[in-house]
């Protein structure tokens, strides 16, 4: 969910009718979850299924090619930014997860909205025994991998933090390619559990647009930049 948050708060921002499909797909998801849990005690409402099914795979479909999209040129970036990061040392990659029917999430609309279907028809039963919506985007998620193998499961504390940087450092590049503005970095006691060479990346690599960095550790401050000391509730610069 944390993941799917991250790809779809950017894509709301960057295109106000994602926004749109979103808000309407989590409306019907919502109804089609009522009618999958009620339809024991009132049989009728199983004709309202597939006029949900129909609308949420159409919705569905925008919503995949929309994020295969997005999750292409985020990884592009985010490749770029850890390769540095890592003194070059580490290649990351990521990889979309949508339904199993869908070979190419980039494929055309029609195609992603047809693999949807079939998704969909094929857990019809499962879904009316189980009470709950199985088939959809709404399970999306995305995979990140260094050198091949998935942080998740291999990644240190280290390297799990290297990644969400490069993630943040992309999305970043992406808003400012697109709007033509770059936004504020904010980053919040990110240098604990990094080495020497992702420490100074940070500290003295990171010189586009404002950047604010939060630490506690006074030995790891550099001459870039300003610097400001909280002591006591008073905000000082040094």
């Amino acid at each position: 969910a944390g993941r799917r948050r991250l790809a779809d708060s950017a894509l709301c921002q960057l295109r106000p009718r994602y926004e749109e499909h979103l808000t309407e797909y989590g409306r019907l998801l919502e109804h089609k979850s009522r009618i999958l849990k009620d339809w024991h005690e009132d049989r009728s409402l199983l004709q309202l299924l597939p006029d949900f099914n129909e609308r949420l795979c159409r919705l569905g479909a925008e919503l995949v090619c929309a994020r295969s999209a997005y999750l292409e040129v985020l990884g592009k970036f985010a490749a770029q930014y850890h390769k540095e990061f890592s003194g070059d040392a580490e290649t990351l990659e990521l990889q979309y997860r949508t339904v199993s029917d869908i070979s190419d999430p980039s494929d055309d609309k029609l195609k992603v909205y047809a693999s949807l279907r079939q998704h969909m028809e094929r857990h019809q039963r499962a879904e009316l025994e189980s009470g709950q919506c199985l088939s959809g985007p709404h399970k999306d998620d995305f995979e990140v991998f260094l050198n091949g193998a998935g942080i998740k499961s291999y990644g240190s504390q280290g390297q799990t933090r290297t990644a969400a940087i490069s993630l943040k450092l992309a999305q970043r590049e992406i808003f400012r390619r697109d709007s033509g503005e770059e936004p504020v970095l904010l980053l919040d006691d990110v240098l604990s559990e990094l080495d020497n060479t992702r420490q100074d990346f940070i500290l003295n690599h990171l010189s586009s647009g404002q950047v604010f960095i939060t630490c506690c550790e006074t030995d790891r401050l550099t001459d870039v930049g300003k610097m400001f000391v909280v002591e006591n509730g008073t905000v000082k610069e040094r």
